[in-house]
């Protein structure tokens, strides 16, 4: 005879997790269910295991290796730390005519013989950037604003 109980729902059962009308029906079910009283010995030696269990402390070189392996068996790729010039204008959102105008003002610097990017360098570059273009624009709002204020007092001054 096979049933169709999931060992999800016998652990909620171990746990006490069911409502009582269905801890009832899955307790009446196990009386009578070989596969199920498998099931629940299974479950029961996982969670002795569980209790004796010690947390150790696994070594950050340990736990590197293990997540870039994962990384890599999941076809996770890494962000780069190192940029090239067309990754950074890909980053930016910008061809290569408006490339070869900020080339100069970007934090790059040279490596056999080409030009590369510390993406944190470039982060805080664009920050600078906009902190400038805010505060100019701020400046030219307000420069707007007070020669049309100023403009009016002599008109009617």
């Amino acid at each position: 005879m096979s049933c169709n109980r999931s060992f999800e729902e016998l652990a909620r059962f171990s746990a006490g997790d069911l409502p009582t009308s269905e801890a009832e029906e899955v307790a009446k079910h196990l009386s009578t269910c070989p596969n199920c009283q498998r099931k629940m010995a299974a479950l029961d030696v996982v969670d002795e295991a569980f209790a004796r269990w010690q947390p150790h402390e696994i070594p950050a070189g340990t736990l590197l290796s293990a997540r870039r392996f994962l990384s890599d068996a999941m076809g996770i790729r890494q962000e780069q730390e190192i940029l090239t010039l067309s990754e950074v204008a890909k980053l930016l959102r910008v061809g290569p005519d408006e490339m070869k105008d900020i080339i100069e003002t970007i934090p790059a610097f040279e490596i056999a013989g080409r030009l590369r990017v510390r993406k944190a360098k470039l982060m805080e570059w664009v920050q600078e950037k906009e902190g400038s273009y805010s505060r100019a624009n701020i400046q030219s709002n307000v420069s707007r604003i007070l020669s049309g204020r100023f403009r009016r007092e002599i008109a009617h001054g």
